[in-house]
């Protein structure tokens, strides 16, 4: 999530499938973590809506490569 201005990202946690947020550029860039196999999308941008966030951009970043690495990792561990 892109925004115009900072936010109070902490109540996003609470939302359903939310494993955590990440706080870039001041505040103004939130990346929100889903558990895995959660659809979050709809919600963080409802949440973003009815908070009347301004919202320059909201995206899904499909896999992060750190994620990637540790579960591969943590299968041949097991």
């Amino acid at each position: 999530v892109l925004l115009q201005q900072p936010v109070d990202s902490q109540p996003l946690l609470a939302l359903p499938g939310v494993l955590g947020v990440e706080t870039e550029r001041d505040g103004h860039q939130l990346t929100v973590l889903a558990e895995p196999g959660a659809v979050i999308f709809p919600a963080v941008g409802e949440y973003a809506r009815q908070q009347q966030w301004q919202v320059k951009e909201l995206s899904v970043e499909r896999g992060r490569l750190d994620e990637v690495f540790r579960r591969l990792t943590a299968e041949e561990a097991a």
